[in-house]
């Protein structure tokens, strides 16, 4: 059976199986597929205990705020009073830890 996708226009394929352009596949009756169609499957899913913990996490960390205001307030006190010193080393070494 082929499917030609030039016939009948967008969206409606007709089915070629070597008959004549004016013959008619025969169709088959919708209540009769139904009758001998098999009871429809229940399908499950469950978790392994790592995806139930991955789930918890997503949960915890959708919960928590984007960004920890109490820090940055009081590094904006600190830059603000001139008492922020960075230690440009730790931020080097922090940066350089993540490749």
């Amino acid at each position: 059976m082929v499917i030609d996708p030039n016939a009948g226009g967008v969206g409606r394929n007709r089915l070629s199986t070597g008959q004549s352009e004016g013959a008619k596949a025969p169709e088959r009756s919708k209540a009769g597929e139904a009758a001998n169609a098999p009871a429809t499957p229940r399908d499950s899913v469950s978790l392994s205990g790592a995806g139930k913990a991955m789930s918890r996490l997503e949960a915890s960390v959708q919960s928590s705020p984007d960004v920890d205001q109490q820090k940055v307030a009081a590094i904006k006190t600190a830059i603000a009073n001139g008492s922020y010193s960075p230690n440009p080393s730790a931020i080097a070494d922090k940066m350089l830890s993540d490749f």
